[in-house]
């Protein structure tokens, strides 16, 4: 996933504020959605300079850097819970 500008920097203020660095490497990035909020944000996996791989946010809710990996399980926990609702429904439905 390719972050936009505006999120690459977000990201550097983020690994600055909570790493106290601006030198990183993007790994990998993936959306962490919010069911009924506006704004679904990305957690980001990046490369310091000293060699830690680390997690990152871009943009929206503050999440701090010891709560970002609970914090994806969680999500993953919604987002199937919203795919099983989501799926029953549809059965109900007699849509398959």
């Amino acid at each position: 996933m390719m972050l936009a500008e505006s999120e690459v920097r977000s990201l550097a203020d983020y690994v600055s504020d909570a790493y106290g660095t601006a030198e990183f490497e993007i790994v990998g990035a993936c959306t962490v959605l919010w069911s009924g909020w506006e704004g679904d944000i990305r957690a980001v996996l990046v490369d310091l300079a000293d060699g830690r791989r680390v997690w990152g946010m871009v943009e929206g809710v503050h999440i701090p850097a010891d709560r970002i990996v609970p914090t994806l399980r969680q999500r993953i926990t919604a987002y199937r819970q919203a795919v099983a609702e989501t799926e029953a429904l549809l059965m109900i439905a007699g849509e398959r």
